[in-house]
């Protein structure tokens, strides 16, 4: 049956017949909007982002016996990511044949490669802000994460010369991309353009590092069997923690340069109020209002985000050197704005399924916690709400042993398909659902929220009480119970 576009509550509701007509008519006005995409790239990721909205509770076929636990919507990503690999492979003849023929000869060489993305020093960057006043920053903070990582994923294809639908998973500020075998010799090269880019706007505080390692056919299985994938995601981990230790590596002479040159100094200016860094914004304004030029327009992008009626964001093509917020984005050959402009290469809506009126070249659609909510409070405020006493309480978890479950919880019934269902479904979790109770209580603050943690501030009793549901409603939504060992648990902090 045709699942409920964005529809994550948890609630048990009475089955409809099938077929259900309006879902299925809804379904092929999508479908059709998506074909009248302007760009050949454009059209796939659209039809992706449809299938992404109606599908993804729908499970696909499998081996028999097996466990229907992979939804048609991520199938379908997976053998497009797939068939994309194998045709840009320098010997694709050879190595559909040796798919269709299962042949262990050739199915044993490295033919594909798994490539591994992270955007190192999110923790410090996002909760890094120095005054009473950070509240207003938190959530944009958590937003330019979140589209470091989708700009970032993008350039890494268009450099390497892949389609989009390369990226099999993205969530939590890292991505997997599957590409042929051959593309691995131009990583470290990427390496050195998205550390430049990171760099000039951050430093060092904030980067994107890739890894990746080579695969053979017969690691990756058939279908949704993959007993060996477990030893193929280990080895691209092993490559990002390598590509951490030595992140300078990969950097350009031009990076070192900068690095390492004395720079000129006309004297000591005053802080920014938000991270401390030199404010060179408005450096007269009162100490806590004194803003860098970026803090300035993370927090006016943070505002716009919340008050703009589309809760879109557009990604443009750059139409100049850019500065502050963009300055990053701008060297990855992208610019990010709210709202949904015509000339937009692809607009991502926020917690909405709803394809925009003025068709994009590309569509696609997140879950975003930070997005909700009402404008940014300050902590003070926060605190007044409270029943008492006048407290501030933060709420911090993530899933214990969620690496374990990735590398050896699934067995022999591991595959890129059935991880990137899980990741898809974690993400919809800790991004949508939680987003939807947070939403229902003004005295909470949603700060970041993807992947497989979160964090939220608020009323200290609210808090408390908001521990209890997520605690809660994650048991619903992974069918285990408190005292269960075998599946993800839930481990707040507070």
């Amino acid at each position: 049956m045709l699942a409920e576009p964005g529809d994550v509550t948890l609630q048990r509701e009475p089955a409809r017949g099938w077929p259900d007509h309006a879902a299925v008519a809804a379904f092929k006005d999508d479908l059709a909007r998506a074909a009248a995409t302007q760009s050949r790239a454009g059209v796939t990721e659209t039809v992706a982002a449809v299938l992404d909205k109606w599908l993804w509770a729908v499970p696909a076929a499998g081996r028999p016996g097996s466990a229907a636990d992979v939804s048609l919507a991520v199938r379908a990503r997976m053998s497009a990511a797939f068939a994309a690999a194998i045709w840009r492979h320098p010997r694709r003849t050879d190595v559909l044949r040796a798919v269709l023929d299962s042949n262990p000869t050739t199915t044993g060489e490295t033919a594909l490669a798994l490539i591994g993305g992270d955007v190192s020093g999110i923790q410090r960057f996002i909760y890094g802000t120095t005054t009473s006043h950070a509240a207003r920053s938190l959530r944009a903070r958590s937003m330019y994460v979140q589209f470091i990582a989708e700009v970032a994923s993008r350039r890494v294809t268009e450099e390497l010369g892949l389609h989009p639908l390369s990226v099999l998973m993205a969530s939590g500020g890292r991505f997997y991309i599957l590409a042929p075998v051959d593309r691995l010799s131009r990583l470290g090269d990427v390496s050195g353009q998205l550390l430049a880019a990171t760099r000039s706007a951050h430093g060092f505080e904030l980067q994107v590092v890739l890894g990746g390692t080579a695969f053979s056919l017969d690691e990756a299985g058939a279908g949704m069997h993959a007993p060996r994938m477990g030893d193929v995601l280990a080895r691209v981990s092993e490559s990002l923690g390598e590509a951490k230790r030595h992140r300078l590596a990969a950097a350009t002479p031009a990076t070192l340069t900068a690095l390492f040159s004395p720079g000129a100094s006309s004297g000591t200016p005053p802080p920014c109020g938000a991270c401390g860094a030199d404010a060179d914004f408005n450096p007269d304004a009162d100490a806590n209002e004194r803003r860098c030029r970026f803090c300035h327009e993370l927090e006016e992008f943070g505002r716009r985000l919340l008050s703009d009626s589309s809760r879109a964001i557009a990604l443009t093509a750059p139409e100049h050197a850019s500065e502050g917020l963009n300055r990053a984005f701008g060297q990855l050959g992208l610019a990010v704005s709210v709202g949904r402009p015509g000339d937009a290469a692809r607009v991502v809506t926020l917690n909405s399924t709803a394809i925009p009126s003025a068709q994009p070249t590309s569509w696609g659609f997140t879950w975003s916690l930070a997005s909700r909510g009402g404008q940014p409070a300050d902590f003070a405020e926060l605190a007044s709400r409270a029943s008492g006493r006048p407290m501030l309480g933060v709420f911090r978890c993530d899933v214990d042993g969620l690496g374990a479950t990735l590398a050896r919880g699934l067995g022999e019934d591991v595959s890129l398909a059935r991880l990137a269902t899980m990741s898809w479904l974690l993400d919809t979790f800790f991004a949508g659902r939680l987003g939807e109770l947070v939403e229902w209580d003004a005295r909470l603050y949603p700060v970041y929220g993807g992947g497989d943690d979160a964090c939220v501030v608020g009323a200290w009793d609210a808090i408390l009480d908001f521990a209890l549901q997520v605690h809660e409603e994650f048991a619903a939504f992974t069918g285990s119970s408190r005292t269960s060992q075998r599946l993800p648990r839930i481990v707040p902090g507070i």
